[in-house]
């Protein structure tokens, strides 16, 4: 009897973890709702030729008609503040280092869309802000919003890592596993016409150890940086050219 209630109590961790495993598979098939950053998610589709989870394309824009892309600061208050239970850690012990940490990842992102952005944009486009603007040039503005960001938790997949079974070092790549929802928008200065929407989500690349989730922020700005690739190689794609997201895994750790 006793040895019964042992095995039922030792299962119990286990079954813990499948059932957080199986609701990060879910979230990873089910498309995510969009904020009200968005301002007709009715027309929101899968799209074919980008790698975005939903998009929106009003045809025949292309970056390269623009002799200006205003970037606009990374907007992070369409984020529920509540989501910081899905962060909970000994890193996030509540709402305000949740909120830290978006903030920190808004910067980074900024960062990252503005180095980018002026590296591989084409020649004739001027990557600026919203200050540098200049009225006589024809502008896109680029707007972003982080809409959900799950830090997932460094102590509990440092410790599944030193578990020695299989099954529960495979389940470690879904438990807790950190993810991203990006939403952005082009909209047209002269007009103020909205020329594309778009939304995404993200989760890190599978990998067999993945130290990036051995810390709070590594593995959030890798797929930022994902992101922001995708996102200015569509940008300034062909009219029939198709951009894919990478592959799922890495054999890389990091």
């Amino acid at each position: 009897m006793i040895e019964k209630l042992m095995r039922k109590i030792s299962a119990f961790p286990l079954l813990l973890l499948i059932f957080f495993a199986g609701c990060t598979v879910r979230k990873a098939i089910e498309a995510p709702e969009p904020t009200s950053f968005i301002t007709k998610p009715e027309r929101l589709v899968s799209p074919e030729h980008t790698p975005f989870t939903l998009a929106w394309l009003a045809g025949g824009i292309d970056g390269r008609q623009y002799d200006e892309l205003v970037v606009r600061p990374v907007r992070t208050d369409f984020i529920s503040k509540d989501d910081w239970i899905h962060s909970a850690s000994a890193f996030i012990r509540g709402e305000d280092e949740y909120l830290k940490r978006v903030h920190e990842l808004g910067a980074y992102l900024q960062q990252r869309l503005e180095s980018t952005l002026a590296e591989k944009s084409e020649p004739e486009v001027s990557v600026i802000t919203e200050e540098q603007h200049q009225p006589a040039q024809r502008a896109l503005v680029l707007e972003i919003s982080i809409a959900e960001a799950n830090f997932g938790d460094p102590v509990i997949y440092g410790g599944m890592l030193a578990v020695p079974l299989p099954a529960v070092a495979n389940l470690s790549t879904a438990v807790k596993s950190p993810s991203l929802v990006l939403e952005a928008r082009l909209v047209d200065a002269d007009t103020g016409e909205i020329v594309t929407e778009l939304v995404d989500r993200r989760f890190p690349k599978i990998k067999i150890i993945d130290v990036n989730r051995l810390t709070v922020m590594s593995a959030v700005r890798e797929m930022s940086d994902e992101f922001v690739d995708d996102f200015v190689k569509a940008l300034y794609r062909e009219p029939d050219e198709d951009i894919g997201r990478g592959l799922p895994f890495a054999l890389l750790p990091w």
